[in-house]
Protein backbone atom coordinates (compact mmCIF):
# COMPACT_ATOMS: atom_id res chain seq x y z
CA UNK A 1 0.00 0.00 0.00
CA UNK A 2 2.95 2.37 0.28
CA UNK A 3 2.40 5.65 2.07
CA UNK A 4 -1.36 5.47 2.38
CA UNK A 5 -4.15 3.81 4.27
CA UNK A 6 -7.31 2.48 2.68
CA UNK A 7 -10.14 3.23 5.09
CA UNK A 8 -13.49 1.53 4.50
CA UNK A 9 -16.73 2.84 5.98
CA UNK A 10 -20.13 1.20 5.81
CA UNK A 11 -23.61 1.44 7.31
CA UNK A 12 -23.74 -1.02 10.20
CA UNK A 13 -27.55 -1.00 10.32
CA UNK A 14 -27.77 -2.18 6.71
CA UNK A 15 -24.68 -4.35 6.30
CA UNK A 16 -23.94 -5.43 9.86
CA UNK A 17 -21.31 -5.03 12.52
CA UNK A 18 -18.19 -7.19 12.65
CA UNK A 19 -17.66 -9.37 15.69
CA UNK A 20 -13.87 -9.15 15.54
CA UNK A 21 -11.07 -7.61 13.47
CA UNK A 22 -10.87 -10.50 11.00
CA UNK A 23 -14.62 -10.23 10.44
CA UNK A 24 -14.18 -6.48 9.78
CA UNK A 25 -11.44 -7.27 7.26
CA UNK A 26 -13.69 -9.76 5.45
CA UNK A 27 -16.68 -7.42 5.48
CA UNK A 28 -14.61 -4.51 4.12
CA UNK A 29 -13.34 -6.64 1.24
CA UNK A 30 -16.83 -7.90 0.41
CA UNK A 31 -18.68 -4.59 0.79
CA UNK A 32 -16.08 -2.61 -1.18
CA UNK A 33 -17.01 -4.75 -4.20
CA UNK A 34 -20.79 -4.76 -3.66
CA UNK A 35 -22.51 -2.36 -6.08
CA UNK A 36 -25.43 -0.24 -4.89
CA UNK A 37 -27.61 2.39 -6.57
CA UNK A 38 -27.55 4.99 -3.80
CA UNK A 39 -25.91 5.42 -0.43
CA UNK A 40 -27.96 5.02 2.72
CA UNK A 41 -29.35 8.03 4.58
CA UNK A 42 -27.13 7.07 7.50
CA UNK A 43 -23.96 7.21 5.38
CA UNK A 44 -25.00 10.55 3.89
CA UNK A 45 -25.57 11.95 7.39
CA UNK A 46 -22.19 10.55 8.47
CA UNK A 47 -20.50 12.47 5.62
CA UNK A 48 -22.20 15.68 6.71
CA UNK A 49 -21.09 15.12 10.30
CA UNK A 50 -17.48 14.61 9.17
CA UNK A 51 -17.58 17.94 7.37
CA UNK A 52 -19.18 19.66 10.40
CA UNK A 53 -16.43 18.31 12.69
CA UNK A 54 -13.77 19.35 10.17
CA UNK A 55 -14.94 22.98 10.45
CA UNK A 56 -13.83 23.02 14.10
CA UNK A 57 -10.20 23.09 12.88
CA UNK A 58 -8.44 26.04 11.27
CA UNK A 59 -8.07 26.29 7.50
CA UNK A 60 -4.53 24.87 7.43
CA UNK A 61 -5.52 21.69 9.24
CA UNK A 62 -8.68 21.41 7.16
CA UNK A 63 -6.68 21.41 3.94
CA UNK A 64 -4.10 18.94 5.35
CA UNK A 65 -6.83 16.51 6.42
CA UNK A 66 -8.36 16.25 2.94
CA UNK A 67 -11.88 15.76 4.30
CA UNK A 68 -13.60 18.62 2.47
CA UNK A 69 -16.15 17.18 0.09
CA UNK A 70 -16.51 13.91 2.01
CA UNK A 71 -20.32 14.16 2.02
CA UNK A 72 -20.42 14.56 -1.77
CA UNK A 73 -17.87 11.75 -2.25
CA UNK A 74 -19.98 9.40 -0.14
CA UNK A 75 -23.14 10.40 -2.05
CA UNK A 76 -21.40 9.62 -5.35
CA UNK A 77 -20.05 6.25 -4.20
CA UNK A 78 -21.90 3.28 -5.64
CA UNK A 79 -20.31 0.65 -3.43
CA UNK A 80 -21.69 -0.55 -0.10
CA UNK A 81 -18.42 0.40 1.61
CA UNK A 82 -17.06 3.87 1.00
CA UNK A 83 -13.30 3.72 0.42
CA UNK A 84 -11.20 6.68 1.54
CA UNK A 85 -7.48 6.77 0.83
CA UNK A 86 -5.56 8.69 3.47
CA UNK A 87 -1.89 9.56 3.62
CA UNK A 88 0.28 7.72 6.11
CA UNK A 89 2.24 10.94 6.48
CA UNK A 90 1.17 13.82 8.69
CA UNK A 91 -2.15 14.12 10.44
CA UNK A 92 -3.66 10.70 9.68
CA UNK A 93 -4.32 9.93 13.39
CA UNK A 94 -6.34 13.16 13.63
CA UNK A 95 -8.22 12.26 10.47
CA UNK A 96 -9.12 8.87 11.97
CA UNK A 97 -10.19 10.59 15.20
CA UNK A 98 -12.57 12.85 13.27
CA UNK A 99 -14.01 9.81 11.47
CA UNK A 100 -14.35 7.89 14.75
CA UNK A 101 -16.00 10.91 16.42
CA UNK A 102 -18.50 11.13 13.56
CA UNK A 103 -19.15 7.41 13.91
CA UNK A 104 -20.36 8.01 17.47
CA UNK A 105 -23.32 9.90 15.99
CA UNK A 106 -24.14 7.33 13.31
CA UNK A 107 -24.26 3.57 13.11
CA UNK A 108 -21.24 2.97 10.88
CA UNK A 109 -18.14 0.80 10.85
CA UNK A 110 -14.75 2.31 10.03
CA UNK A 111 -11.98 -0.11 9.09
CA UNK A 112 -8.30 0.71 8.54
CA UNK A 113 -6.25 -2.42 7.91
CA UNK A 114 -2.91 -0.59 7.69
CA UNK A 115 -3.41 1.00 11.12
CA UNK A 116 -4.77 -2.36 12.35
CA UNK A 117 -7.89 -0.76 13.81
CA UNK A 118 -11.64 -0.70 13.31
CA UNK A 119 -14.28 1.43 14.99
CA UNK A 120 -17.72 -0.07 15.40
CA UNK A 121 -20.08 2.68 16.48
CA UNK A 122 -20.83 3.91 18.95
CA UNK A 123 -17.53 3.16 20.74
CA UNK A 124 -16.11 -0.31 20.14
CA UNK A 125 -12.51 -0.58 18.94
CA UNK A 126 -11.31 -3.76 17.22
CA UNK A 127 -9.16 -5.63 17.84
CA UNK A 128 -9.52 -5.23 21.58
CA UNK A 129 -5.72 -5.03 21.83
CA UNK A 130 -5.81 -1.75 19.85
CA UNK A 131 -8.09 -0.01 22.37
CA UNK A 132 -5.31 1.10 24.75
CA UNK A 133 -3.07 2.38 21.96
CA UNK A 134 -5.98 4.25 20.38
CA UNK A 135 -6.81 5.92 23.71
CA UNK A 136 -3.15 7.01 24.00
CA UNK A 137 -3.32 8.43 20.49
CA UNK A 138 -6.48 10.40 21.32
CA UNK A 139 -4.91 11.73 24.53
CA UNK A 140 -1.79 12.83 22.62
CA UNK A 141 -3.93 14.57 20.01
CA UNK A 142 -5.69 16.49 22.77
CA UNK A 143 -2.31 17.77 23.98
CA UNK A 144 -1.50 19.21 20.55
CA UNK A 145 -2.79 22.71 20.01
CA UNK A 146 -4.46 22.79 16.60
Amino acid sequence: MGNRHDVYIWDADVYGKPTDFEDAMDMAAELSKKSINTQTANMLAFGQTVERLLKTYDEDEQSELFLKGTAADIANTHKAAYNMEISEIGLWPLLLKILFDAAKEHSVVIFDQEAWIACVSPNTILPESAEVEWQRTVENLQLINF
